[in-house]
């Protein structure tokens, strides 16, 4: 039986441990990815139900794109 200090601590909340391939995204990458699922949505027709299948998409493009080296974005960001 617990005593009456057990009962009463309140459970304590962890923040879920990251896995290897996790990252913590900023606000602007969030918002980028947030603009990118929605184009993926409007891609699709605009069908429902698949806005977790989006945001993971996006965000595994945006991770894509940062790996690759500066100059490369650069590149492709001015249309080269």
């Amino acid at each position: 039986m617990p005593t009456v200090r057990e009962k009463n601590r309140a459970p304590v909340r962890r923040k879920p441990a990251s896995s290897p391939g996790s990252r913590e995204w900023g606000e602007e990458q969030r918002r980028q990815i947030a603009e990118r699922a929605y184009h993926l949505f409007i891609e699709r027709g605009g069908q429902h139900g698949y806005e977790l299948d989006d945001w993971l998409r996006a965000e595994a493009e945006l991770a894509a794109s940062l790996k690759k080296p500066r100059a490369r974005r650069i590149q492709k960001a001015a249309g080269a």
